[in-house]
């Protein structure tokens, strides 16, 4: 999670592809291509197939506020409408209490799903590859075993994440968003 927080954009936004994946192929191969096959486009809207208009850097009392007045006027029913009005109130209490702050505008790679079932497992000694979701707690290494000892000392190994799956809602938001605690680790899923 950490070395996600370290890949950073300039704006919010959804990433998509700007070319299908035969012409990246292609381009791979031409080294003056300079031009990213991903862009980073609106938050998708919740009644069209269109995405909402990009944002740009802002602070975040504004991002919650494009945001929030956004998904207000997209409410389909009374309920809703009212629940986004009550968390623009709450952010501009928020702002007021000086909890938003002016800086909180550093924009990162966040993994919408990031969960048991789309992490792999390796051993650093071995080919073995396991994915959380595909093995029962008492399959995996104590937690203990899995950052503090040293391959030399074990000869099992460390096991370090291999691979990272599900990147179909990969987001570019505000770092104080994306901080939310993987509670899978501690809780079971369900």
């Amino acid at each position: 999670m950490i070395k996600m927080e370290n890949i950073t954009f300039e704006n919010p936004g959804r990433f998509v592809a700007n070319k299908s994946i035969q012409q990246i192929k292609r381009s791979s191969h031409v080294a003056s291509e300079t031009k990213t096959p991903i862009e980073i486009t609106g938050f998708r809207s919740q009644t069209s197939l269109s995405d909402l208009p990009p944002m740009g850097n802002q602070s975040i009392k504004s991002f919650f506020r494009t945001i929030l007045v956004s998904r207000e006027k997209q409410s389909q029913t009374r309920a809703m409408s009212l629940r986004y009005k009550e968390l623009r109130r709450v952010a501009r209490q928020m702002s007021r209490a000086g909890l938003m702050r002016k800086r909180d505008n550093q924009n990162v790679l966040w993994h919408y799903d990031f969960s048991a079932q789309n992490i792999k497992l390796r051993n650093e000694n071995s080919s073995l590859e396991e994915g959380f979701g595909t093995s029962t707690r008492q399959d995996l290494p104590e937690a203990n075993n899995v950052h503090n000892q040293s391959p030399a000392k074990d000869d099992a190994g460390r096991w370090v994440i291999s691979e990272v799956t599900d990147w179909d809602d990969a987001l570019s938001i505000p770092l104080v968003i994306a901080r939310h605690p993987p509670t899978w680790l501690w809780l079971e899923e369900s």
